[in-house]
């Protein structure tokens, strides 16, 4: 009988599967590996002639852009080490919005060059306290290396200089027409204190068709949908702004009318009219000739707005309603009245629009500076679209930061070089074991330099030692010339005597892939290059800081293979034969029930039950409910049971929560569009998604999800998920208690006084407890404590209930 050999180490603590690895080869030298490898991938898509990567992700989106953002968002990264390099750059996006790859790439020659430093001897904590001495140097050296400072950010011609290179390293060759587009809508919504410029007040357009030179910015919003009436344009025009639908209320219970005859059948929809009209005659009357509604425009309203030439348009973001609220000076209606003159908006011309081959409607401010500016992006197709979009989001987080510090740095590698050059200075001076670190810190941020001249063509040593000689002149605004690409700087010395004799080629000659920055207008921001510093270093020392790595065993198994295409050289055979499934399915039987047991079962096999993490499909399933419930052809009941269906199928405690949070999302983005035909699905969806975030302990998440239910549309949200939440009452109170655990007092007092106002159709003892204690609690907090006293004596008060049920209550609220 075979003996079973014991494991050793750290291992034998550990389940099967799982991996531990120590020391300075193990661990460190495998991260260092994971990171250099990682940065390796991005070197080819930094600087202007950077090129483009084509990213697929897991739900097949295509993605062409030279964006390290974008490309480490779509990436799914699991190295540990890797991950901490990225989350540096994710911060670096967040803060500045720019010089992401910079961060990637400076903080892999950090760790590259910690790598020989640990090889030679030294210790990586003794690594990690060079660089960080380096960084602190290098961060008071920027401050002397500010060539000029952002002061008039009003000025167009001048906005255009600073943005410009921060689009050229996204879309070179389309650097001014965007650096235009971008200054001007910046200027336009700049306020007078320009500390409180707001990136949001900038919003963008993407239409397919013609090409980038055919974007253009406009003072106010357009909107990609048409007008709802017959009326398609109105200048000059007051407008009137709800957040319900314009249309007829629903009541909260369900009511039946007797008619006898035909006389009380005339007169009951006599009168219906007569309301509508004067309605819309009112609104008429106080001036207004665009009315903007959240929901759907009903027919007989519709029919009036057409009678009084009033124009109709529907937006269903709450978001985009509050922009053009902001953007034309009107307040939000609750319900459908004439408002007040001072409560409407004005434009100088709403109109629908078309571009390319979409209708917009186009809310234009030409009067006067707007609160608001809309950028309208053309291309050639959505992947080009989306590269412009993120170049713009890149200019508009340039002119943010420079509003908060203005400085700025020469660019094209010039302050990167000096950089190095002074803090290798510095290192020769220091006497302890962190002088090696420190010159390794200066020949890290060569790095930056020699990947642009390498992306240019250029021979990068070559051009590095020409680079370093300029600056030992005292040529500190010396940087890499993206234009010439040094065009053989042999060939300078060859005919540079006849060169030398002429006084304009003195300083820079144009064979030597130099040139002034400054001059040449390129210009980094201190604010990006400070950051991009600190967050790298922070993400390298944290690594070298690293020893040991413990990694438990993934959970689930290997993703199942999709089905193989039937012709090898046809890569869209497999879709396309799921394509005609599923519509095989839709088309075959005329019977409803037959259709809805085919796609359920279809569902079944991408999403089998019991969850076995080995058989399970997500991406087919989304696809199949996406298909499902867009499709135009089939029929609208299916869809709906199908979507219940698919609830019902998520609400089983087999599938693992993450699981059920990812599709719940998707679904519920899918059916967004179509929420009011979606209605009662949308409310379960999202009643479930709620639940889900609260388990995974992200109560303002489940509060936001509760909250973006229409609570006023007659929906008794009944589902699988909806036990608690009977009423509109307990709606609100849950909204309030996760809002009040996420710290959000105000919020939950304004949900707190909603369920208020529904007490009177309240007969439970239990929910009129639980608003009092919320009360108490949201006084308590707000530290009116008379108050909340007044409410826990209320309770104590309460006979109907027994003592223990209300002390349950009160743990479970307070």
């Amino acid at each position: 009988m075979a003996m079973a050999i014991p494991k050793s180490g750290l291992s034998r603590f550990m389940k099967e599967g799982a991996q531990a690895f120590k020391g300075v080869d193990e661990a460190v030298q495998r991260n260092i590996d994971a990171v250099v490898e990682l940065a390796g991938q991005l070197r080819a898509a930094y600087g202007p002639n950077g090129l483009n990567k084509m990213v697929i992700n897991h739900i097949e989106k295509l993605f062409v852009t030279n964006d390290a953002a974008t490309i480490l968002k779509e990436l799914e990264i699991q190295h540990p080490a890797a991950k901490l390099i990225i989350m540096a750059s994710e911060q670096q996006e967040k803060q500045v919005g720019d010089n992401t790859n910079t961060v990637i790439i400076f903080a892999a020659a950090l760790l590259e060059n910690a790598a020989q430093l640990i090889n030679l001897g030294l210790s990586p904590q003794e690594v990690a306290i060079g660089y960080e001495t380096a960084a602190e140097k290098a961060i008071s050296i920027l401050d002397s290396l500010v060539v000029k400072e952002a002061t008039d950010l009003k000025n167009l011609d001048e906005v255009r200089k600073y943005l410009r290179s921060a689009i050229t390293s996204k879309q070179y060759a389309n650097e001014d027409v965007i650096a235009d587009l971008v200054a001007r809508a910046c200027v336009q919504t700049c306020p007078a204190n320009s500390f409180n410029f707001n990136v949001d007040n900038i919003r963008i357009c993407k239409i397919i068709g013609g090409g980038v030179g055919q974007s253009i910015v406009m003072n106010g919003m357009v909107f990609k949908r048409g007008a709802e009436g017959e009326v398609k344009s109105a200048k000059d025009a007051r407008l009137a702004i709800y957040t319900c639908p314009f249309d007829l209320t629903q009541t909260e219970t369900k009511g039946t009318v007797l008619i006898e005859n035909a006389d009380e059948l005339m007169n009951f929809s006599k009168g219906e009219e007569q309301e509508v009209e004067k309605q819309v005659k009112e609104i008429a009357d106080a001036g207004v000739k665009v009315v903007v509604a959240a929901g759907k425009f009903g027919d007989l309203y519709l029919h009036f707005l057409n009678k009084y030439k009033i124009m109709g348009v529907r937006l269903t973001s709450k978001f985009d309603l509050r922009r053009l609220c902001r953007a034309t000076g009107a307040q939000a209606q609750a319900r459908i009245c004439a408002p007040p003159v001072n409560l409407l908006g004005h434009c100088d011309l709403v109109e629908v629009k078309e571009i390319g081959d979409e209708n917009v409607v186009v809310f234009d401010k030409q009067s006067e500076k707007g609160h608001v500016a809309t950028i309208i992006i053309r291309g050639s197709s959505q992947s080009r679209i989306d590269d412009v979009e993120r170049a713009v989001d890149d200019a508009i987080n340039t002119y943010k930061a420079l509003t908060k510090c203005p400085k700025l740095l020469a660019g094209g590698g010039a302050v990167e070089i000096e950089l190095s050059r002074q803090i290798e200075q510095f290192g020769k001076k220091c006497e302890g074991l962190d002088q090696y670190s420190i010159k390794k810190f200066a020949y890290s941020l060569e790095t930056l330099p020699k990947c642009l001249a390498e992306n240019c063509g250029m021979n990068p040593t070559d051009a590095l030692t020409t680079l370093m000689a300029a600056h030992e002149k005292g040529q500190k605004n010396a940087g890499i010339d993206i234009m010439t690409h040094g065009i053989e700087i042999d060939l300078f010395s060859k005919i540079s005597d006849l060169f030398l004799k002429n006084s304009l080629f003195q300083k820079y000659n144009p064979f030597s892939g130099l040139m002034d920055a400054v001059e040449a207008n390129i210009f980094d921001l201190h604010a990006g290059k400070k950051s991009a510093i600190a967050l790298a270093v922070d993400a390298a020392t944290t690594v070298l800081r690293v020893d040991q790595i413990i990694m438990a065993k993934p959970a689930g198994g290997p993703k199942p293979r999709g089905p193989k295409p039937q012709d090898e050289d046809d890569e869209g055979m497999a879709k396309m034969n799921f394509d005609a499934e599923v519509n095989a399915i839709l088309a075959k039987d005329a019977d409803h029930k037959v259709q809805l047991e085919a796609l359920i079962g279809l569902l079944y096999r991408f999403l089998p039950s019991p969850y076995t993490p080995d058989k399970v499909d997500l991406a087919s399933a989304l696809q199949l409910t996406e298909k499902v419930v867009t499709l135009e052809t089939g029929s609208m009941v299916v869809s709906r049971q199908y979507v219940a269906a698919l609830a019902e199928r998520l609400e089983q405690s087999d599938i693992p929560l993450e699981v059920v949070r990812e599709v719940t999302e998707k679904v519920i983005e899918f059916i967004l569009p179509r929420a009011i035909s979606y209605e009662d699905q949308t409310c379960v969806l999202k009643l479930q998604l709620a639940s889900v975030l609260e388990r995974q302990n992200d109560v303002l998440g489940a509060a936001r999800a509760l909250m973006s239910i229409n609570a006023d549309s007659g929906q008794r949200y009944s589902g699988p998920t909806a036990q608690a939440e009977g009423t509109k009452m307990q709606l609100y109170l849950r909204i309030a208690k996760l809002l009040m655990d996420g710290g959000e007092t105000d919020l939950a007092e304004e949900y707190v006084n909603r369920a208020s106002l529904q007490q009177t159709e309240n007969k439970n003892d239990s929910v009129a407890i639980e608003l009092k204690a919320l009360n108490a609690r949201v006084m308590d907090a707000k530290r009116r404590f008379i108050d909340a006293a007044q409410r826990y004596y209320e309770i104590s008060q309460v006979n109907n209930l027994h003592n223990l049920e209300i002390a349950n209550l009160l743990f479970m609220e307070v």
